[in-house]
């Protein structure tokens, strides 16, 4: 897990563009101040502050072929 003190150094560890990353957080925080969710969904959480964090997730899958166990995994670039 890695910590980010702001959005922009986030956006910057994702690529992206931390205006766009910006905008998403504020789309989002209205939704939550408003309780109404564009969608139609429930809203049922609070909105973003001060702090972020990344988790680097990695998958893992197994299967039998002709009675022999293969695996494989995956990380997220």
């Amino acid at each position: 897990m890695k910590r980010f003190d702001s959005g922009e150094a986030l956006a910057k560890e994702f690529g992206l563009s931390p205006s766009v990353l910006k905008k998403t957080f504020e789309d989002y925080n209205q939704v939550v101040r408003t309780q109404k969710d564009p969608f139609g969904k429930k809203v049922q959480f609070s909105s973003l502050t001060h702090s972020f964090y990344k988790a680097d997730l990695n998958f893992y899958s197994s299967s039998k072929v002709n009675g022999s166990l293969m695996t494989s995994s995956t990380s997220p670039s």
